[in-house]
């Protein structure tokens, strides 16, 4: 996939994370840390803490093949989980319903990136969406900037979800257009 930036050409990539390469496994990890203090700086010092991810889910998803990194021009810009297929914490919605709960789905968690380039959770979802056809994610109540940047792409608040350990989330699905004009 490439994206027109200006009159110059961007190499964009999207790929599975497999190697426990100690430089970009470094460069994830500052990534999550920038993540963690931007958060916090933004009202929102709860949700990831100081320690989520945690190195062992990390490598879980690493070893399931469901931890992806974005690059642009060769430089990690983000990281991510992006899970096909169910997801335990999404199967009891409160406070609404899910816009289809028919269609198989994938869901984005632990999003985040550098903060050095504008887009990029744009550029994440719309690469997630070439892959499934209905998206799930969920974010914290005071998780203001992923609300924004989920409903600034399409995606529609449907309830309330809890997640493992009980805390409740905000939950948000977007069907891709092919859903859409199916359901017509």
């Amino acid at each position: 996939m490439g994206v027109r930036c200006g009159a110059r050409k961007e190499k964009v990539e999207t790929e599975c994370f497999v190697e426990h390469g100690a430089l970009i496994w470094s460069k994830i990890l500052e990534i999550y840390a920038h993540a963690r203090k931007a958060m916090e700086d933004s009202g929102n010092p709860t949700q990831w803490g100081d320690s989520y991810p945690p190195q062992e889910m990390l490598e879980e998803d690493i070893d399931s093949n469901r931890l992806f990194v974005y690059m642009v021009n060769g430089r990690l810009e983000a990281v991510f989980a992006f899970i096909l297929g169910p997801d335990s914490t999404y199967a009891k919605i409160e406070d609404g319903q899910w816009l289809n709960d028919e269609v198989p789905y994938g869901t984005i968690h632990r999003l985040a990136s550098t903060g050095d380039r504008r887009g990029v959770a744009s550029e994440v979802i719309a690469w997630c969406l070439e892959h499934c056809e209905s998206l799930r994610a969920d974010t914290h109540a005071d998780n203001k900037i992923m609300q924004h940047l989920l409903e600034k792409n399409g995606f529609a608040r449907c309830g309330i979800i809890h997640v493992e350990d009980g805390t409740p989330r905000v939950a948000y699905q977007k069907l891709s257009a092919t859903v859409h004009m199916q359901e017509e």
